[in-house]
């Protein structure tokens, strides 16, 4: 046989067939194309619990704002995950067991520990109104510390807006310093707010749900003009990342932080320091504390009074008693007082008197 015809017959031979593994069958398998792929069961909803809506309804006709209504209905949800029981079988054992808990465990500062007292007694108003003594009796507010507001100079709040990285972070800084208004009422602006003739901002619902005027400076209307013109807004003055959509209250105090620390200021810088530095150098301006108080929107003047306790000029004028030389007395010769006659008193401590019959018997001896 010849070496061609020796090759065709290996050529035409049946290969023998091999049977695969497991493993080898596994990984040969056809992947399943998406439309074949069985689809996974989705994990249900969280739905909402049977309280909270009628919380909330309960909270919006007592008149809450929406901050607020917010903030309990988080307070009311973080006390039923500790007492890990139905809120209608809750105790007053509860409720002081996790006032301690925010005090002691978490560290919290005595205003928020009172937001939480407030948030479970708005709840047990809500849930069991006719236990509300028997709950609540014995809890009341903590005394919150009285501390000075921390405020910017002059020369820091320069810094502060030269050291803004663009012309919306210049024009967000500006408008806080110069008008004092709260961060959530600057996020909340609109285009409409602004009044270029009398030069004025509209707060409109602010703390407490009260309209009011606020300043607007001539430098600070001129930043927010070339502000417009480079950014556009469509509706609210600071819009985030969505068109028509306000800036977040985070974003804004990171950009103040950031800027500050940009400006090399040495502390952290917060967005509520503007405010309180607005007020300061206003009063140190000559502005009366009953105009501050209308910008601010203060209810009480004793809340704008406090600022008095910060005002350099006002520190200063109070020269220290330590510093002030003592008067110069003259000099007076002393006088040489003569001896007072000789009193003769009696026995029982009275002065003697020399009556009639006395003289009339030392006359006869």
């Amino acid at each position: 046989m010849d070496r061609a015809t020796a090759v065709c017959d290996r050529v035409a031979a049946p290969r023998p067939t091999l049977t695969p593994t497991p493993a080898a069958a596994a990984v040969r398998a056809p992947v399943p194309t998406p439309a074949q792929t069985p689809a996974l069961p989705s994990a249900p909803a969280p739905a909402p619990t049977r309280l909270r809506e009628p919380f909330i309804d309960w909270l919006e006709l007592k008149g809450y704002r929406p901050p607020t209504i917010k903030s309990y209905v988080h307070v009311v949800k973080h006390f039923a995950n500790f007492i890990t029981c139905p809120p209608a079988r809750m105790t007053r054992q509860h409720v002081h067991d996790f006032l301690l808990y925010l005090k002691r465990d978490k560290k919290l500062e005595p205003r928020t520990i009172n937001l939480h007292y407030y948030g479970i007694k708005s709840f047990v108003d809500f849930l069991l109104p006719d236990a509300g003594d028997a709950l609540m009796g014995g809890f009341c507010r903590m005394r919150e510390p009285h501390k000075q507001p921390r405020i910017l100079s002059r020369e820091e709040v320069e810094r502060l807006v030269n050291a803004a990285a663009n012309l919306k972070r210049k024009a967000l800084i500006s408008l806080m310093y110069s008008s004092g208004i709260r961060l959530s009422e600057c996020v909340n602006l609109t285009l409409k707010d602004i009044n270029r003739d009398r030069k004025v901002l509209f707060i409109r619902q602010g703390k407490g749900g009260r309209d009011r005027y606020a300043t607007l400076s001539d430098r600070t209307l001129h930043i927010l003009e070339e502000y417009y013109r480079l950014y556009k807004p469509l509706t609210y003055i600071f819009e985030g990342k969505t068109p028509g959509k306000p800036m977040r209250h985070r974003s804004v105090e990171s950009v103040v932080s950031l800027t500050g620390y940009q400006a090399g200021l040495g502390r952290r810088i917060s967005a509520h320091m503007l405010r309180h530095s607005f007020a300061t150098h206003c009063l140190e301006a000559g502005v009366s504390l009953q105009v501050i108080q209308l910008l601010l929107g203060h209810a009480q003047i004793g809340t704008t009074a406090m600022y008095t306790h910060v005002s350099a000029q006002m520190l200063q004028s109070a020269k220290s008693p330590f510093d002030t030389p003592l008067p110069q007395q003259p000099l007076v010769t002393p006088v040489m007082q003569q001896p007072k006659p000789r009193r003769h008193y009696s026995r029982h401590g009275r002065p003697r008197t020399r009556t009639s019959s006395t003289r009339k018997a030392r006359g006869r001896a």
